[in-house]
Parts: structure tokens; C-alpha cells; sequence
């Protein structure tokens, strides 16, 4: 009886000694995935107060056409690869052929000087994902230290269905290429996700498909 009590209280201690390793291990995954705070004021961003109808301005077709040229089946997940990390300083920082607002006004007030937090903003406004960019800028990058990849894809008319915190844009997409008279088109469907800070009228890219017609 005293041998069978030991076994059940050794058994116990050992379901509770495994509990809290779950726990401590559940909750170190917990902080490790808590969005950190952007200072915003420093950043120059105000909370984006959603006006009664859905319009999209010039940056955000920009940058959803230049998604859907670049990738032909983009979500959330291909913004966490070394690939993405790899090419988005290239092809949306220090690319001569795409610019935003935003960027404008950081490139004209700070001499080009673009910051890894400012490029960590960026990064958050386009994909609603934090991506720490800091060891791949050592401080600062310059954006007019940029190269063209010779073609400029742009928006012009769209249409649009909204679901929740959802925008679907159904749209065709032209691409213009550097030195040529020809242009590329893409059919094109995005889903933006409502994001108050983003820089991008207040919404980020959840998806974007895109197929390019003959």
C-alpha cells in the first residue's frame, strides 16, 4: 500500500514538473511573438481614420501592382522568408523605378538616410508581419544609393468587394519596361487587411494573386 501510495505521488509530481515545462515553454513562444511597439510619433504616423467610403490612393495601387508583378501568388508567409528579406530593400527601398509617399517624405527630410526601424515600418505597413531588418542595415541604408530593374508596374482602374476588415480588389495591372514600347498585363486579385498605422491608407496586404494574360 505504501509502495503504490510513493508510485501515484511520483507520478503526479512528475505530471506537474511536465506541466510547467509546457508552460515556461509556451510562454517563452508567447513573448517571443508579441508585435513590438513601433514609436509612431517618432515615426511621423498618426492613427489613418478610415473615411465612409473605400478609396485607395497612389501608394497603395503601387505597391499591391508591384506585389503582384514580383509574385505571382503572395501571402503573409512569403514575407517571413530569407528570400523576401533577401530582395525587399531592393526591389520597394532602393528601387528608381517604385517610390511611395511615405518614402518620399523620409528620403526628402533625412537626405535619403533610411533607418532599420523605418524599414521595419515599412515592412509592417505593406505586409501586417514584423520583420527585423536590423542585421541586414547597419544604422541606415541610403534610398537614392538605388538601381532601376528596368520596368514600373502601375493600377489604374480596380474593383473592389468589402468583407469585415476585408477589401478584395479584383484589378488588371500594366508593366511598363524601361526602353520599350511593349506592356505587360496581369490580372490580379489582392485582399487588404485593415491596418490603422500602416502608412498605405490604413491597410496592409494579407494577398495577392496574379496571372499574366497573352
Amino acid at each position: 500500500m505504501k509502495k503504490s501510495l510513493i508510485i501515484v505521488i511520483s507520478f503526479i509530481i512528475l505530471l506537474a514538473m511536465a506541466f510547467l515545462i509546457h508552460i515556461k515553454h509556451y510562454e517563452g513562444t508567447e513573448i517571443k511573438d508579441i508585435p513590438k511597439s513601433f514609436n509612431y510619433d517618432e515615426l511621423g504616423i498618426a492613427e489613418y481614420e478610415y473615411p465612409n467610403n473605400f478609396d485607395m490612393d497612389d501608394s497603395l495601387k503601387r505597391i499591391i501592382a508591384s506585389l503582384a508583378f514580383w509574385y505571382e501568388d503572395y501571402d503573409e508567409e512569403t514575407s517571413k522568408t530569407e528570400e523576401w528579406k533577401n530582395s525587399f530593400i531592393a526591389r520597394f527601398i532602393q528601387n528608381s523605378m517604385f517610390s511611395f509617399d511615405y518614402l518620399d517624405d523620409l528620403d526628402q527630410n533625412n537626405d535619403g538616410r533610411i533607418t532599420a526601424e523605418q524599414i521595419n515600418y515599412i515592412h509592417y505597413s505593406i505586409t501586417n508581419t514584423e520583420v527585423d531588418y536590423s542585421n541586414v542595415v547597419d544604422g541606415y541604408i541610403n534610398c537614392r544609393d538605388n538601381t532601376s530593374f528596368m520596368n514600373h508596374a502601375f493600377m489604374d482602374e480596380y474593383v473592389y468587394e468589402i468583407k469585415g476588415d476585408h477589401v478584395i480588389i479584383r484589378a488588371i495591372i500594366d508593366v511598363e519596361y524601361q526602353g520599350s514600347t511593349d506592356i505587360g498585363q496581369y490580372d490580379i486579385v489582392a485582399d487588404l487587411i485593415k491596418n490603422p498605422y500602416s502608412c498605405f491608407n490604413g491597410y496592409s496586404i494579407a494577398s495577392v494573386k496574379s496571372k499574366e494574360l497573352k
